[in-house]
């Protein structure tokens, strides 16, 4: 009611939900995938953004025009720094998760429910571990109106106001309150688990009923009001699966089934309440306030006196302020040239990486040059070998051809002698064949002399 963010009927937050990727976070901040990656960092052990990051981005997105980015990145920082703020200055991995669940009521219950019990059962008296606007604005919701209790310069402290009061003073039922359904069990369990940062404890619905403006006419029963859940997130994340999956089948219930009633009290309630604070050990008494509101008046002359001392004050802490805003002026000027530096230094580490990475490349292909080498001496090695045992059988082949050559011409020269005797004898064979002819000419013509 006081978010003005209805409660969804789904699962809430709880460790056991599958970790966000980049393409969720990019879709829903309307940013860029290299940007959600490059400025996505660790504080306190979480993981997250710097709201000085998420701040200067809405600007630029400002600057650009781009309106839904401002409006996702303004959201998510109040989501990280006031509804769900787990360190300073810081929205981590957990705020970014419920901001995409659209369903922030159940952890903001279940953080200042399981912190406020938490504080009162171990006695402590510090700030309990919750949205503090929102706290403020529950309790004052439930605090009488009148201006006797309201006025700040009452003599008494909040504190002095607060122990005062009795169940009647406090307006139990909202009249904001709008009317519908309420969750009044979840799976197997007849209350409600409620699922915080850091712890899981329930409510009991019949408690609720008062503040919706249901009547109470009878002592709750004790089966209604057990403790289900009441442990730390920590160690326990079996029993967060088992919370978790309770939301998975809850059930409803209408205003309109017990009605509504102005009286919401009685005498057998009161009893039981009252009995209930004596055992709980309650930190306020039940009685009427013990001590009236004092009224103090001052002279003309003091009232002079604190405005003249007032004005002195307040032109010291306009001079404070403006120093102030100087100093914070300069902080920010420091921290965006801190983070020009370290972006510098990111980009000198990714350059020193990739020479790095380059001269392993280069060493590695020098390696694998020297054993390449070594591989060619070894071939070239034996190449000369191969080629000196050639060297050596042309050598032989070369002198054999050489004698071969000497054979031939000598056969040749043999054959040239024998050729020319037989042209020498054919020569005379011719000559005899004349002398035949010729003498065998002479016979014949001697014969025929005759």
């Amino acid at each position: 009611m006081i978010l003005g963010v209805p409660l969804q009927h789904c699962v809430p937050f709880n460790s056991d939900i599958p970790p966000l990727e980049h393409k969720d976070i990019v879709k829903a901040l309307h940013l860029e995938v290299f940007v959600v990656k490059e400025n996505l960092s660790s504080k306190g052990g979480l993981s997250g953004f710097h709201l000085d990051f998420v701040v200067d981005k809405a600007e630029e997105c400002a600057a650009q025009g781009n309106w839904e980015a401002v409006c996702a990145l303004l959201a998510l920082s109040v989501y990280g720094i006031m509804l769900f703020a787990d360190e300073p200055k810081f929205v981590s991995m957990s705020a970014i998760h419920i901001f995409l669940l659209k369903n922030p009521v159940p952890t903001l219950l279940g953080d200042f429910y399981f912190s406020v019990h938490n504080k009162n059962e171990k006695r402590r008296g510090r700030l309990v571990r919750c949205c503090a606007p929102l706290f403020h604005k529950w309790l004052v919701g439930h605090l009488p109106n009148d201006d006797t209790f309201r006025n700040p310069h009452q003599a008494r402290n909040w504190a002095r106001r607060l122990v005062v009061l009795t169940a009647k003073d406090i307006r139990w039922c909202n009249q904001n309150t709008k009317s519908g359904d309420f969750v009044f069990s979840c799976g197997k369990y007849p209350n409600v688990p409620l699922l915080g940062m850091k712890g899981c404890i329930n409510y009991n619905p019949i408690l609720l009923r008062r503040q919706l403006g249901y009547a109470l006419t009878h002592v709750p029963k004790d089966q209604d009001l057990v403790e289900s859940f009441y442990f730390p997130v920590q160690d326990n994340l079996e029993l967060v699966k088992q919370a978790a999956g309770a939301w998975r089948n809850i059930q409803t219930k209408g205003v309109t089934v017990y009605g509504k009633c102005n009286n919401i009290s009685s005498s057998q309630y009161d009893s039981w309440l009252h009995e209930r604070a004596r055992i709980t050990l309650l930190p306020f008494s039940m009685g009427e306030p013990s001590d009236p509101v004092i009224v103090e008046s001052v002279n003309m002359v003091e009232y002079n006196s604190l405005k003249q001392e007032k004005g002195k004050a307040d032109k010291l802490n306009a001079k404070l302020s403006e120093g102030l805003r100087k100093t914070l002026c300069a902080k920010k000027e420091a921290e965006r040239e801190v983070q020009r530096l370290n972006e510098l230094q990111k980009q000198s580490n990714e350059r020193i990486a990739e020479d790095a990475d380059y001269i392993r490349k280069v060493c590695s292909g020098e390696d694998i040059l020297k054993k390449a080498c070594k591989v060619a001496k070894e071939q070239l090695g034996r190449a000369e070998y191969r080629l000196i045992e050639r060297q050596q059988r042309w050598e032989e082949l070369s002198g054999r051809r050489r004698q071969v050559e000497i054979e031939i011409r000598a056969e040749n020269e043999q054959l040239k002698s024998k050729e020319n005797e037989q042209h020498e004898a054919l020569r005379l064979a011719e000559q005899e064949i004349v002398e035949l002819k010729i003498r065998a000419g002479v016979k014949r013509t001697k014969e025929q002399d005759k």
